[in-house]
């Protein structure tokens, strides 16, 4: 019997700049969040970008753009991540 979950994600691309580097450069992210996770900032009163700023922000990038997400199913196959956790 196989145990499955599918988890829908959403994918930003996301241009950031790190300030904690001396080099000016913008950086090419991507920021995955759950459809749970979208949902629930959404009940607090956040828009999907607020959540991604505040996210790089603690990470200490500053957010220079967001892009149209992707979306994505993912698969946990959890027999496979079980035994794989056994063995290790």
């Amino acid at each position: 019997m196989k145990s499955i979950i599918e988890i829908p994600v959403r994918r930003f691309p996301v241009i950031v700049y790190d300030k904690r580097s001396t080099v000016e450069l913008p950086l090419a992210e991507n920021v995955t969040l759950s459809k749970q996770q979208l949902q629930a900032a959404m009940v607090c009163g956040l828009s999907s970008n607020e959540v991604i700023t505040r996210i790089c922000e603690k990470k200490g990038y500053k957010v220079l753009e967001i892009g149209t997400p992707d979306k994505v199913t993912l698969t946990v196959d959890l027999d496979a991540l079980a035994w794989k956790e056994l063995e290790a």
